[in-house]
């Protein structure tokens, strides 16, 4: 609280950057600045915690001190464009013009950057052009993008995250992360993004953040990766919450062919010294119960509200099943789990939602059951029993 007005501070952001709300008047309790410009706040109070609601949707937690806050996610500002003669500027424009022009007339083909060229500088550059949009992977073989999703974005509470649809930004270093991060290492939660702030004389300040799970990030996760170049038209930009101001985040529900694609390496990535590491607690548990359920699998069915499992019950996951689904409530509250006895003896694990988080757990088991986790594999659902 500074005078008549609430600062929001941001880990990583100087004071001059930080959102301000006013608490009298016209416009009390409504954010001026920042990436939630112009959403209203409510301070509401959870088991003694001071929270704020942003946008009533967003809930945000006041800042822990102490011991605690070494796993706080920190941002870092971008990094300050190179101090060159105004001749050397003029030559590095035209590079990095020549190169984008290529990007978009390349048909998807690599994009081979001229030696000398600073890969991350350039798409720091090509991103501010506001051109085209970017999509970060280790797979450089992709001729065309579908929207197929089967990962699942936890605590989704802007709605943001877990589409059916083919995802990109239009800041390639957010997309960078993507390409350079080796997800089959990475046991926990990934957090990162971007979002822009502005001082009272006008100035923007881009502030990006990256976090592994502190276990995962000792292991250093990293890979060569690609940065797709894709065309912005029939992409929707998201808002950061349902009708709030946009994000950099944009999805399509159609399939898309990408403009080019560019190697590059853990070293392009300007932010790989500033990746925090956050603690993911009992997430990580959740997904060793997952994997107790997950080895007992005998079959699939697919329903209209999700799907159901064949399970081997044991004392094993007896044990545990209990602390499984509560985890899964906390984690996942878009999906319903419940443990059924079947009349014929057997024991089958209902995952229901709804919208298009069925598509999203139909994709996930089509992919475990190509895995082999499922022996007998798909089973049809059975007609309704005649009462």
């Amino acid at each position: 609280m500074d005078g008549a007005e609430l600062i929001l501070r941001y880990p990583g952001l100087p004071d001059e950057f930080a959102p301000r709300v006013p608490t009298a008047g016209p416009a009390a309790y409504v954010i001026r600045g920042g990436p939630w410009d112009g959403l209203g706040i409510a301070p509401v109070d959870r088991d003694g915690v001071p929270h704020l609601v942003v946008g009533d949707t967003l809930t945000l937690a006041r800042a822990v001190d102490g011991s605690e806050s070494r796993y706080a996610v920190q941002g870092v500002p971008g990094p300050p464009a190179a101090d060159q003669p105004a001749a050397d500027r003029s030559a590095t424009e035209a590079a990095y013009r020549a190169l984008l022009d290529r990007a978009l007339a390349a048909g998807g083909g690599v994009l081979e950057p001229p030696a000398g060229l600073s890969v991350s500088d350039w798409v720091g550059w090509a991103s501010r052009q506001q051109v085209v949009l970017f999509h970060g992977t280790g797979d450089g073989g992709i001729e065309e993008f579908t929207p197929r999703r089967t990962s699942y974005e936890v605590r989704d509470h802007a709605g943001r995250g877990n589409h059916d649809a083919v995802y990109a930004t239009d800041e390639g270093w957010w997309a960078m992360w993507f390409a350079v991060l080796d997800r089959d290492r990475v046991q926990g939660s990934t957090r990162n993004g971007v979002e822009v702030f502005s001082s009272t004389d006008g100035r923007r300040l881009p502030v990006y953040f990256f976090s592994l799970d502190h276990r995962d990030l000792a292991r250093r996760p990293w890979r060569d990766g690609w940065l797709y170049l894709l065309p912005r038209a029939g992409f929707e930009r998201l808002g950061v919450v349902p009708g709030g101001p946009p994000s950099h985040e944009w999805c399509r529900p159609a399939q898309v062919a990408p403009l080019a694609r560019l190697r590059v390496t853990p070293d392009d990535f300007p932010f790989l010294h500033g990746v925090s590491g956050h603690d993911d607690g009992d997430l990580l548990r959740l997904g060793d119960l997952s994997r107790v359920v997950l080895e007992r699998g005998l079959a699939v069915r697919f329903t209209p509200t999700g799907v159901a499992a064949l399970i081997r019950w044991d004392d094993t996951l007896a044990a545990v099943s209990a602390e499984y689904l509560s985890l899964g409530r906390k984690w996942m509250p878009e999906v319903a789990r419940e443990f059924r006895p079947d009349p014929d003896g057997g024991t089958w694990l209902h995952l229901e939602t709804t919208g298009e988080f069925v598509a999203l757990l139909h994709n996930r088991y089509t992919e475990l059951v190509q895995e082999g986790w499922f022996p007998t594999g798909v089973q049809p659902v059975p007609a309704a029993r005649e009462a």
